[in-house]
């Protein structure tokens, strides 16, 4: 299994990260992202919108009360959040597994409700404070995949 972490110093710099991650990110890759709320998941997330090209002028927010957003850039970007979910029966209605591995990029924010039930998983990303600081953050990206090299060599560069 391949890990490797990154600390950012600023919302800016993880967005960049976020940027680099999506310029590499394929239609079906599915990545869920854990860490408490405000440890820059979000954040992360408009980066990667950034990198697949989603127009600068697109708000991107946190799915917290409608749990799905759908973005246009040169793939799809659907970002999920499952914070209010109290089961795996909840996501019946939703038709969450339908886009994942679809024809876009599926990032899920508390995914820990579904983690056991999703299908092949590209990378997983995990977000944590650096206690030595209130803006850094210590980013993992952990993968068992082929591509996990390729997109590790991308995010130290």
């Amino acid at each position: 299994m391949g890990y490797y972490s990154i600390k950012t110093n600023s919302a800016g710099e993880t967005r960049r990260l976020g940027a680099i991650l999506g310029g590499f990110l394929l239609p079906g890759d599915c990545i869920p992202l854990l860490g408490e709320m405000g440890s820059g998941k979000t954040c992360f997330v408009q980066g990667v919108a950034e990198g697949l090209g989603v127009s600068n002028d697109t708000i991107i927010c946190s799915p917290s009360f409608t749990l799905i957003n759908q973005y246009s850039g040169r793939i799809p970007l659907y970002h999920i959040d499952l914070f209010r979910l109290n089961s795996c029966r909840d996501l019946e209605d939703l038709e969450i597994i339908d886009l994942i591995h679809g024809d876009g990029v599926t990032m899920i924010e508390w995914p820990q409700i579904v983690l056991p039930g999703l299908p092949e998983i590209i990378l997983r990303i995990e977000f944590n404070w650096d206690m030595t600081s209130e803006t850094t953050r210590i980013i993992s990206f952990i993968s068992d995949t082929d591509r996990f090299d390729a997109l590790v060599g991308a995010l130290h560069d």
